[in-house]
């Protein structure tokens, strides 16, 4: 995982395909990074989302989109596109947002979520991520964290489709007893124990700030060395995996192994 992730690094041609985006000079100002391929629908959500919340400036990698996500993303203000041509593969796509966010610079504050997450947190309909930040900030945090809460239909998963409006209200549930708290630190399990028997790691890290001593491994596993500053958990992420047009998605990736050690444990247990 570390030899792929570093060579990829290093190795991959990432391009700049346009920037409409200013970062701001004030640190505490967040950016929002993320890494997509034919999520047309949902970033229409996520710039909705993320705008309500404070949010104004974007850097999108763009993993080889044709469903009109690339052309999207790109007409967005505020908004900073890269184009990766090479196959997705999870350790590879921790790189690229590495190297972006090398480029976007240090000592700065970055929300970096997946198109399918939604943050959420005690106060968000009248306070902003950076004033969220800013609170943490003043105290000596480095990094807030948060974790998944998987959404899902009234229906069996993977048979509602719908626009990007009507997400939240179609898929507004979630478990209230089948997530797990190992400490301060990990969530684990959910809802995708009780229905495919997995028992994933929930805890993300999705909010921090940037700097030099810093090694970006992913959103789960951020590392200072020899410099702990955690947080309590102090959002949620709203986490829309269940949609109808996600299955074939999930079917081709399974089959390209494109996930964390070769992808298809979930598949083998779905049964298919």
């Amino acid at each position: 995982y570390v030899y792929t992730q570093m060579k990829t690094f290093f190795g991959t041609v990432i391009t700049l395909h346009s920037d409409t985006l200013h970062l701001s000079q004030d640190p505490l100002e967040p950016t929002l990074v993320v890494t997509v391929k034919d999520e047309l629908e949902r970033m229409k959500l996520i710039y909705e989302h993320y705008r309500r919340l404070g949010i104004d400036r974007f850097i999108v990698i763009d993993n080889g989109s044709t469903d009109g996500t690339l052309q999207y993303v790109a007409a967005q203000p505020g908004t900073r596109v890269y184009c990766v041509e090479e196959p997705f593969l999870t350790p590879k796509k921790e790189a690229w947002i590495a190297r972006v966010l090398a480029s976007a610079g240090y000592n700065r504050w970055y929300v970096v979520v997946d198109a399918d997450e939604l943050i959420d947190y005690v106060g968000s309909e009248h306070h902003s991520v950076k004033e969220l930040i800013g609170h943490h900030h003043n105290n000596g945090v480095s990094r807030l964290q948060g974790y998944m809460v998987d959404m899902y239909a009234q229906t069996d998963v993977f048979t509602v489709g719908c626009t990007y409006n009507e997400i939240p209200e179609m898929f507004s549930y979630f478990d209230t007893n089948s997530y797990f708290e190992k400490s301060s630190k990990s969530i684990f399990v959910g809802p995708r124990l009780r229905v495919f028997g997995l028992n994933n790691y929930l805890s993300k890290q999705a909010i921090f700030c940037y700097r030099s001593d810093m090694l970006y491994h992913n959103c789960h596993c951020l590392h200072w060395p020899g410099h702990e500053h955690w947080i309590e958990m102090c959002f949620v992420l709203r986490h829309y995996k269940f949609l109808k047009t996600d299955l074939q998605s999930y079917q081709e990736r399974v089959n390209k192994k494109n996930y964390y050690n070769g992808g298809n444990r979930a598949w083998d247990k779905r049964g298919n």
